[in-house]
């Protein structure tokens, strides 16, 4: 396991209280304290124990537990040797921190709060730590990396079947049709969607009524009357990134209820910010205007 902590993080997880040394005081040996004050330190960090054969160590941690108690490193390779030891010390150090093991119970809870995460946030990533956070405050230990990443990966997978169900259950036949002439592309003309993707330009009459056809674009699919009051503002956000990256004939290639769930997204979140645009573009043309008009004004006054 590779890892980099930060000073600030030893020290917050780290810093052995006067129960800690106390605790760690009651082992014979430098070996044995050394040994048990690195586990103790690790527990914190990383929530999990370090493996058993051979121990694992991370350097950092090891030179901090050191350093506190004012003994050479190189005791913890006595404590290797002990395998019972490393045992013994790892279910004192679970009853001594409060901490439950990974049962079966805390995984189930765990995968709903999962899913339901996963309806919200699409990265793997994201949801790696909202797991990890869900056992810290459990107080449950956590499971191998490979354990944690199949529940993750099992539960994103089927928070994406309930969403796109529960979405192709709302479309009607015309909508999906609307939809798929967005990504047709015509000879010497680039797609609705490719149109829909361009930038506004500067404020202008003409920039103006793009935006106006973007929103009509939009209407005319109908998504905008869907109620998608249940599905996360996160996921629709994410979705619409993912639409916006994708070229036209890979949206094509990807299944149907997948393509329509990130179309429907995509267009919603556009047109949230077609009105911003608009409503910001339409202060800057009057803006544009008033200020033309007082400087004929002010040249009309000048020359009286």
């Amino acid at each position: 396991m590779a890892k980099n902590f930060l000073q600030q993080q030893l020290v917050g997880g780290g810093q052995f209280s006067e129960n800690d040394l106390a605790k760690i005081g009651s082992f014979r040996g430098k070996h044995n304290k050394l040994g048990f004050a690195y586990q103790l330190i690790f527990v914190r960090l990383l929530n999990c124990f370090p493996q058993q054969t051979p121990l694992e160590i991370i350097e950092e941690i090891l030179l901090f537990a050191g350093l506190q108690l004012d003994i050479a490193t190189e005791n913890i390779k006595e404590y290797q040797k002990y395998q019972q030891h490393i045992s013994r010390h790892q279910e004192s150090i679970r009853e001594y921190l409060g901490l439950g093991v990974f049962s079966e119970v805390i995984s189930e809870q765990l995968a709903q709060f999962i899913f339901e995460k996963a309806q919200q946030f699409d990265h793997s990533s994201v949801l790696l730590g909202e797991a990890k956070q869900f056992l810290r405050v459990q107080k449950s230990l956590q499971p191998s990396e490979d354990t944690l990443a199949r529940l993750v990966g099992t539960q994103k997978e089927r928070a994406r079947r309930f969403i796109f169900s529960t979405l192709m259950g709302l479309l009607r036949k015309s909508t999906r049709k609307k939809l798929d002439r967005l990504l047709i592309v015509q000879e010497g003309r680039p797609s609705k969607l490719q149109r829909l993707k361009n930038p506004a330009a500067e404020a202008s009459t003409e920039s103006f009524l793009s935006l106006v056809e973007k929103l009509e674009i939009i209407d005319d699919t109908r998504v905008m009357k869907l109620n998608l009051d249940w599905l996360n503002n996160n996921y629709q956000r994410s979705q619409s990134k993912y639409v916006h990256r994708c070229s036209v004939k890979r949206l094509r290639e990807l299944k149907s209820e997948n393509r329509y769930t990130a179309l429907i997204c995509f267009l919603r979140v556009l047109s949230g910010e077609t009105i911003d645009q608009m409503v910001n573009m339409y202060s800057k043309l009057i803006s544009k205007i008033y200020r033309g008009c007082q400087r004929k004004i002010d040249a009309e006054i000048l020359k009286k």
